[in-house]
């Protein structure tokens, strides 16, 4: 049987034929613009009478050797006239359409493809002689609703030959794709499991391999050591080889984890596998600039970035099969382009893609070409420490906006397009813009100051504490509104000194549009002050499940696993919604005999004990297992504010002098070279700050921070893990809102709030402690909370042998353990 690719016309010609430079300067191709673009396209078509067909489907199949090219699409319109017929591509646009000359490039190569395949169905299968057609481009401002239209005439050899030089441009790209297609399921029949299956790996990897293949969700709680990352992928590119999916998302939530997917990768392609795969790095920090500016008169890698693309990404996808970042960056600098947008078209022609999971959930920065409009496809999604989706699920689904923002810009566009009655000085940037840009500017600035009166309104609910709202809608359709003047002040162009600030908030305001289009039950909407007295309206998301399985649902199946992801109905509940869907729990694979867990229940990190007697308490518990045995700790403590008091103790004492003890701490913001560095000090197999003649390296660092998961320290590279404080998030308004949103639902919204991301956290870091069958280290828990049913509820349930006791209980038990 004959293989169909398919592409539509949109695609096609938008691939083939791009040209030009990168410009975010011109609007955002906007939901909302689309939305309003497709209100112009029907609005149109009913006004054009009964000789106008609208949304004519149109399908050509050409063959070539190995498989047919079959190019669809929908003509906006098809008119019939006297003199034959007339296809009508609309484009809605911001742009003033008195202006325009010539139509763009892409629009009428889409209208060709359709006058083509439209002319070929008439004479090829209605046998008509007919031999030109037209093609119409009708352009539409979406504010005014004023028309241009563009017509041109095509003979059918004409259009035939440059549809054939296309299709054959064409070709050569889905050629390179089916056989590296062909070579990647070959290789996957003789693909074995590249190791011995450690304890519960092997259930791991069945219970992952069914989920795919029936196409169902699955949650996986494996501890750490099971090998969970190379189960995973194993069992998926099994399904990818036997073609019941297209491609794998590996979804993480920090850069380290990264790395753990390509090595998983690297194996299997050492046992045979021959796949491509791309890791995408955010562009803040692929960005050839600083700051990313994607602005061809600031970036030479914009400037004419879409005439060189096609070369460049042609030569990295028929050479490389293994496409990190560094690869990515070679490549880009080579050629001069983007290299952020490089790695997103590289991702179209590869296997697997590992990525953040912004890429596939977030509203702002999922990948347009795969999942916008409603789109979806055969996909696997494997999100990696899958607990953290929770929190990051809230953030991509909430929006704020602050009123004193919207006077600041409102304020920015006066002074700087000469609004103000003020007159101003003759070197003015409003010198630089055109009339049409000020009058657009002039009537921006009306609208946002409708957005500031409605925010003073919703101001004057809130004295100082947290005040719902039931919905704000007005502010919504006020928002739109200055979203339209933003789209068409963009579309003219201008020149002004604060241009960053002004992209800055639109983006922001698009945002807010969007998040509110989003707001259903599962949100609270409410106002408050700033530490400055700023007024900020909030679209909080509390639940994200909704939206989160919206996007779980544009693939086939997805495996949320995690070590910690207890209780699983909590995030069940959190991610999809559902209760009902499969989990798999995995018991550890390794002795107890090698771990000890200890409580020390004479201190406590509540706040109500905080403060020097309780922070040498704690100090001299923390010593005291330490000096049990001499090798690498790390303590995690509640906040920085903790750590440091808890180390200027620490320095008083004379704690690292006296006892040979080298001690580091870990710091806010820490860069990638600050990060390596702490890290490479507990690699003995290293050149590091671990010195012969120190007896002990103690890893000072915060819960939940990133030293806490998704690292690999084995052996004897950590020891011990010493976790102060049951991990509570500090308490804030957020936190507030979400315990009063859960607490109304009659659930205990202390627990979704606090008690489970906190012991989240605490299992996370102890978690870092025994990676493999020959490690040998304790944990050791230091509150008095731990030993009540509330917190042992969430104990994993190999968890079953924690010694709870005082300091000096703990420490006998700990040296029994080390004897």
């Amino acid at each position: 049987m004959e293989k169909d690719v398919k592409v539509s016309v949109r695609n096609l010609v938008e691939f083939m034929l791009r040209y030009g430079d990168i410009d975010n300067t011109h609007g955002t191709g906007d939901v909302n613009a689309m939305l309003e673009g497709a209100r112009i396209h029907r609005k149109i078509q009913k006004s054009m009478g009964s000789n106008y067909s609208s949304e004519v489907p149109l399908k050509i199949s050409i063959p070539y050797d190995e498989f047919n090219i079959v190019v669809e699409g929908r003509a906006d319109g098809i008119i019939k006239d006297s003199d034959g017929f007339v296809i009508d591509e609309i484009k809605g646009i911001y742009k003033d359409v008195r202006k325009i000359e010539e139509p763009e490039l892409l629009h009428l190569a889409q209208a060709k493809c359709y006058g083509l395949i439209y002319l070929y169905k008439l004479r090829e299968e209605e046998k008509s002689d007919i031999d030109k057609i037209d093609v119409q481009i009708t352009y539409c401002n979406i504010e005014t609703e004023e028309i241009k239209r563009i017509k041109k005439s095509y003979k059918y050899d004409e259009l035939k030959e440059w549809f054939k030089f296309l299709l054959d441009e064409y070709y050569i790209w889905e050629r390179e794709s089916f056989y590296h297609h062909k070579k990647m399921c070959k290789s996957v029949e003789n693909l074995r499991f590249p190791f011995d299956y450690r304890k519960g790996q092997k259930e791991l990897a069945i219970n992952v391999y069914k989920a795919i293949n029936m196409e169902k969700n699955l949650y996986a709680l494996a501890p750490t050591g099971v090998g969970k990352t190379i189960a995973m992928v194993y069992s998926a590119v099994q399904n990818l080889g036997r073609e019941r999916a297209d491609k794998i998302f590996y979804l993480t939530a920090k850069t380290i984890t990264r790395t753990v997917a390509n090595d998983a990768y690297a194996i299997l392609r050492k046992n045979g596998l021959d796949i491509k795969t791309v890791t995408l790095t955010a562009k803040e920090k692929i960005c050839v600039l600083e700051k990313p500016n994607c602005n061809p008169d600031m970036c030479e890698y914009a400037k004419g970035h879409f005439d060189r693309i096609n070369d460049v990404l042609f030569e990295i996808i028929t050479n490389e099969d293994v496409i990190t970042r560094e690869v990515i960056e070679e490549y880009a600098n080579k050629y001069k382009v983007c290299p952020f947008e490089l790695s997103l078209d590289v991702s179209n022609f590869v296997d697997g893609i590992i990525c953040d999971y912004n890429y596939v959930y977030d509203p702002q920065a999922s990948l347009k070409r795969y999942f916008a409009n409603g789109q979806s496809g055969a996909f696997i999604f494997l999100v990696d420490e899958a607990h953290n989706l929770v929190e990051r699920g809230r953030k991509m689904y909430s929006a704020s906006i602050k009123k004193e923002d919207v006077l600041d810009i409102k304020n920015i566009i006066e002074d700087e397009f000469g609004l103000k009655k003020v007159s101003k000085k003759k070197d003015d940037n409003s010198y630089f813009n055109t009339e049409e840009a000020i009058t657009i500017a002039s009537k921006l600035v009306k609208k946002l100051e409708s957005v500031n009166k409605e925010m003073l309104k919703l101001r004057k609910e809130c004295d100082g504490d947290l005040v719902y709202y039931d919905n704000v809608g007005n502010l919504y359709l006020k928002m739109l509104k200055a979203q339209n003047e933003f789209e068409a002040l963009l579309a003219e162009g201008f020149d002004i000194e604060s241009k960053d600030k002004f992209l800055e908030f639109y983006f922001n305001l698009i945002n807010f549009i969007k998040i509110h289009e989003l707001v259903d039950a599962n949100y609270e909407i409410y106002g408050e002050l700033d530490y400055y007295n700023n007024f900020i309206v909030n679209l909080y998301c509390i639940n994200p499940s909704t939206n989160l399985k919206a996007c779980t649902e544009k693939g086939i199946s997805t495996v949320f696993f995690s070590a910690t992801m207890l209780p699983v109905n909590h995030y069940k509940e959190l991610l999809t919604g559902d209760i009902n869907e499969y989990a798999v729990y995995i018991d550890s694979p390794f002795a107890k005999d090698n771990r000890c867990i200890v409580c020390d229940t004479s201190v406590s990190s509540k706040y109500t004990r905080r403060g020097e007697n309780e922070y040498r308490n704690i100090y001299n518990s923390i010593r005291s297992i330490i000096e049990c045995k001499s090798g690498n700790y790390m303590v995690f403590f509640p906040s920085y504010k903790m750590l440091e008091s808890i180390k200027e103790i620490m320095d008083e004492d004379g704690f690292a002098d006296e006892s040979g003890v080298l001690i580091i701490s870990q710091k806010s913001n820490m860069t990638e070279e600050e990060k390596e560095e702490f890290l490479g000090a507990f690699d003995k197999t290293k050149d590091s700050l671990y010195q012969n003649d120190t007896k002990s390296l103690v890893g000072l660092c915060v819960l939940g921070g990133i030293f806490s998961e998704g690292i690999d320290l084995t052996e004897e590279s950590l020891i011990g893990s010493i976790i102060v404080g049951t991990g509570l998030p500090q308490v804030c308004d957020e936190r507030n809102v979400i315990k009063e949103y859960f607490d109304a639902k009659q659930r205990d919204g202390f627990d979704f709030a606090y008690k489970i991301p906190g012991m989240n956290k605490v299992l996370q870091a102890a978690g870092r402690v025994i990676r493999t069958d020959t490690d040998r280290g304790i944990i050791a828990l230091l509150d008095d909370r731990f030993n009540t049913w509330q917190y042992k509820q969430f104990f994993p349930r190999e968890w079953d042998d924690v010694y709870f006791g005082n300091t000096n209980q703990v420490i006998e038990k700990i040296k029994d353990f080390w004897k």
